[in-house]
């Protein structure tokens, strides 16, 4: 009568154990790796948000007559806030025209943007 073995052997399951392992550290790897990736993605969505609102906010009252300001944005971003100075350029050479830096404090390091604001009622025809 033959000898009929059936199963695995132990140097298989432990080949087998192995390879999932290995899969199971790639998954939680690409899963870290796109939480990281999310984190980073809010946090440039946020900024970009609170960014356009200062600047919005900044060339409104640049074109009704203030030349700096601050303010933040209430209870939602309560860590976050914006400063901005505005200057007229040579109303010979450009009339209307302002340059503003706006400074973004709340982030890890501060952020400073210029630009430009062009106020059109100022210009003589």
């Amino acid at each position: 009568m033959a000898r009929r073995d059936e199963g695995f052997t132990l140097i298989e399951i432990v080949v087998a154990l192995a390879v999932l392992g290995v899969g199971l550290f790639v998954l939680m790897e690409s899963h870290f790796a796109s939480l990281n990736l999310y984190a980073t993605a809010e946090d440039a969505a946020v900024l970009d948000l609170l960014v356009s609102e200062a600047m919005g906010i900044a060339e409104f009252e640049v074109l009704s007559g203030e030349e700096s300001g601050k303010g933040d944005f209430g209870d939602v971003y309560p860590d976050y806030a914006y400063t901005f100075i505005s200057t007229q350029r040579d109303p010979e050479e450009t009339p209307g025209l302002f340059d503003v830096q706006l400074t973004m404090t709340g982030f890890e390091e501060e952020k400073v943007l210029m630009f430009l604001v062009y106020d059109g009622l100022q210009v003589e025809l």
